[in-house]
């Protein structure tokens, strides 16, 4: 199962008119923490982090599999050709070109509604937490698989106890919630959360 494009914006609405919600996720929490990502993921989590975090962000909503999810509009797998090429392979022994690579996804998510945060638009998904990460896209022409464009930008559950927010430049994601969450998280060694 993989998460669903989420066409209706209201769900976002609690925190959409916040200055820096990209960055430092919305304003009202009891605290505030920082996971350092590894050097070479700027602007999302390492797989094994993202599935660490959400092992510990389970145990901290009553609505775990009822969540959104922000991605950025702008990676360039979401677009296909010509942002993306895959040099060195051929669908067609005789072509002079590489295959071209649709869009990941349908033209109903490719033109639907984004969330506009003044700075940066985002494609909504919803679905559990457990598939945080996992946006159904499609396969590119060779047959490899492209389910992991990036880690969310944002998440946060149906009750809003706790908000997740990567910014696409930092090396560093930002988690909103209780006192409780934060030391979990600053407990955990793989998270190296401040």
């Amino acid at each position: 199962m993989s998460l669903r494009f989420e066409p209706d914006l209201r769900c976002a609405a609690w925190f959409a008119d916040q200055q820096d919600v990209d960055c430092d996720g919305p304003a009202g929490f009891e605290a505030y923490v920082r996971i350092h990502h590894s050097d070479d993921f700027e602007g999302r989590l390492a797989p094994e982090m993202l599935a660490r975090l959400v092992e510990i962000l389970v145990g901290f909503t009553t609505t775990p599999a009822d969540c959104c999810f922000g991605l950025w509009e702008g990676y360039a797998d979401i677009h296909g050709w010509p942002s993306v090429t895959l040099f060195g392979i051929s669908t067609d022994e005789s072509a002079d070109e590489p295959p071209r690579v649709s869009p990941a996804f349908s033209p109903a998510v490719m033109n639907g509604p984004r969330l506009d945060l003044g700075r940066l638009q985002y494609l909504l998904f919803s679905g559990p937490l457990a598939e945080a990460g996992d946006w159904g896209a499609a396969d590119y022409p060779t047959g490899w698989g492209r389910r992991t464009i990036n880690s969310p930008n944002f998440m946060w559950p149906a009750d809003r106890a706790w908000f997740v927010a990567t910014e696409i430049d930092t090396v560093w994601t930002v988690v909103a919630g209780t006192r409780g969450l934060a030391a979990a998280l600053r407990e955990d060694p793989l998270l190296r959360a401040t």
